[in-house]
């Protein structure tokens, strides 16, 4: 068992005769051995003249700072177990005490020196793989840079994205797009009314954002309208399919919209209610009509003063209660009151930008 050396103990042997050698302090055989293995051993050459240049750069290191990582706690275990055993060795015991302290003391300093070795080699690797994946040399995330388009109101744009996607903005809207789109996703976000003529990319889905809900299509003429102080989202397809979900965490939902159908995702009850239409109706304001479908009264004053840019004073609060379905001619504001005044038996008056509803029963 005496006569069987391990792998580890054969190179715990030849670090402790590098250290001897480097030191001075190894005997004229052990130097002629180590001299020997580097003429024979083209690897251990290698280890020889890597490790005294280390060893002469650390050579008035303080002690204390030798021992600055636990990668470096398995080799100091394993030497200090060679100092030990050695201290013990039978063969060991007959050297005088004083002898005993300086041969641990130099023991003690070789162990210091060699955990310096080990530890600059693996601060050299660290060191060396931090350069290699600086971030200097790898090529980050370019930013994606927004820029945001907005409608006055009575006012209306028409825009091209840089995917050829046509976008028709109504008044008093806003839309966030990307100077330039993803490769794999087109994405923007809209408050207010829009009408979408998505350019065909199957590979890179174009999604519209309003709050929680999205729109997601692959290629279709569809419309969006998503004004913040009204209660619901509306969204009509006139051509292709489109996805419109609903992220609530309780219970989340997604309709799949054919041509035809129009979704209204409801923002106090958070429900999704779908039926058939005409979209040319609710596609029309692009020409200057407007579709209304029992739409709450307050919902048809607000877009009638976006679309005229006028105020609307309301004489009674009872009209705040009404509902409103008619198809609009917008191109006359003074037909467009009328026509509301006969549907709904109200009164009106028109000064400058000020538009006076009250019922009849107010007049007398």
């Amino acid at each position: 068992m005496h006569m069987k050396q391990s792998k580890n103990t054969l190179q715990e042997h030849h670090w402790e005769m590098m250290i001897r050698y480097f030191d001075g302090c190894s005997s004229s055989d052990e130097r002629a051995r180590v001299d020997q293995l580097i003429r024979e051993d083209a690897n251990f050459a290698r280890e020889v003249n890597r490790a005294h240049v280390i060893w002469k750069a650390s050579k008035y290191r303080p002690v204390e700072s030798a021992v600055l990582s636990c990668d470096v706690n398995k080799d100091w275990q394993r030497i200090f177990g060679t100092v030990r055993n050695g201290a013990d060795h039978p063969r060991k015991s007959a050297m005088s005490s004083t002898r005993i302290s300086r041969h641990v003391h130099r023991r003690y300093v070789q162990v210091v020196r060699l955990a310096a070795i080990l530890l600059i080699t693996i601060l050299s690797s660290v060191f060396i793989t931090y350069m290699a994946l600086s971030p200097a040399e790898i090529p980050s995330t370019p930013e994606i840079v927004f820029r945001e388009i907005q409608t006055d109101r009575n006012q209306r744009v028409n825009l091209l994205l840089s995917d050829g996607t046509g976008v028709s903005l109504s008044v008093e809207s806003t839309i966030r797009i990307p100077e330039k789109f993803a490769p794999d996703v087109r994405e923007v976000e809209l408050v207010g009314e829009a009408r979408f003529d998505v350019a065909h990319a199957p590979s890179r889905p174009f999604i519209i954002r309003s709050g929680d809900v999205t729109v997601e299509v692959l290629g279709t003429d569809f419309g969006v309208r998503a004004y913040e102080n009204e209660n619901r989202i509306d969204v009509v397809v006139k051509s292709g399919s489109v996805a419109v979900a609903r992220e609530v965490k309780e219970t989340p939902e997604r309709v799949v919209l054919t041509p035809g159908q129009l979704v209204s995702v409801y923002r106090s009850s958070e429900t999704m209610q779908t039926r058939w239409v005409n979209p040319e109706d609710y596609l029309s304001w692009m020409s200057g009509r407007m579709k209304f479908y029992e739409t709450p009264f307050i919902e048809v004053v607000r877009q009638l003063e976006r679309w005229y840019d006028i105020e609307i004073q309301i004489t009674n609060n009872a009209i705040n209660d009404y509902s409103l379905t008619a198809l609009l001619d917008m191109r006359s504001m003074q037909n467009v009151f009328e026509v509301i005044a006969q549907s709904l038996k109200l009164n009106y008056y028109i000064s400058d930008q000020t538009v006076v509803l009250s019922l009849d029963e107010d007049m007398y």
